[in-house]
């Protein structure tokens, strides 16, 4: 008999420290939830009017509010930084608090990031200076005739380095769209691309004037939604609290 009340008090302790260990795992669990829960993100986007602009003080557009939108909804506290692309994509890859937007939902990015919530739209298209009357649609078979100004490693960019073009020859490459700007409108490049529905209103932020352009046909792998995004090293929870709360507004 005291064999087995022995033996009763032994498999009691056992079930005991299963059930302590269990409490603790499941305690550990909800203590890193709610710190991913609560800490603040960092949220970065490049220069793109009228989707995210920039006033010297406030980063803004469409885009942006759209963003922010969201986050409240999802109750997170986030900063939004706005940097080259290059670098914004090398940062979110780099840290699991991030996130990025527009990005082009094009196959070659699906699995590597959370896709969040669609932001924005671009349907781009060859722009020229009006008064290069030697560029027409009919002749942008061979690109690399031609030099372009492009943002490094966005969607136009790997789209030309795929159809041959190279850096520093028919590439110039810039920090953001600004830029790109600036080299056509000064005649250093022969094309760029931009969606056309907002060619009027970005020449305006810029100080140009949008009648020095023409639009010379559109792009139809360059037409994509574009979406705040999350890299795929986020915990869990905080990807499932932004996509509840993009459900919410849209």
């Amino acid at each position: 008999m005291v064999d087995w009340l022995c033996l009763g008090v032994k498999m009691s302790s056992a079930a005991l420290r299963n059930v302590f260990a269990t409490l603790l795992w499941f305690g550990y669990l909800f203590v890193i939830s709610f710190a991913h829960s609560n800490e603040s993100l960092i949220v970065y986007t490049e220069l793109s009017p009228p989707y995210q602009t920039y006033d010297g003080k406030r980063v803004g557009g469409i885009a942006t509010e759209r963003v922010r939108a969201l986050l409240a909804h999802a109750n997170l506290k986030a900063t939004i930084e706005m940097v080259p692309w290059a670098r914004a994509m090398k940062k979110v890859q780099e840290s699991d608090n991030t996130l990025i937007f527009s990005v082009g939902r094009i196959p070659e990015r699906e699995d590597q990031f959370h896709w969040i919530a669609p932001v924005a739209r671009y349907e781009m298209s060859f722009v020229a200076l009006t008064k290069r009357h030697d560029i027409t649609p009919e002749r942008l078979i061979d690109l690399t005739s031609y030099t372009f100004a492009v943002q490094r490693n966005d969607m136009s960019y790997k789209w030309l380095k795929r159809k041959g073009l190279t850096e520093n020859k028919q590439l110039l490459v810039c920090p953001d769209i600004a830029c790109s700007w600036r080299y056509i409108m000064a005649g250093h490049v022969d094309l760029m691309f931009e969606d056309a529905s907002l060619i009027e209103q970005t020449a305006a932020d810029f100080g140009y004037d949008a009648n020095r352009l023409k639009v010379l046909k559109r792009v139809p792998e360059l037409a994509v939604d574009a979406y705040l995004v999350a890299p795929k090293t986020m915990h869990l929870a905080t990807v499932e609290k932004l996509k509840k709360a993009a459900e919410k507004i849209k």
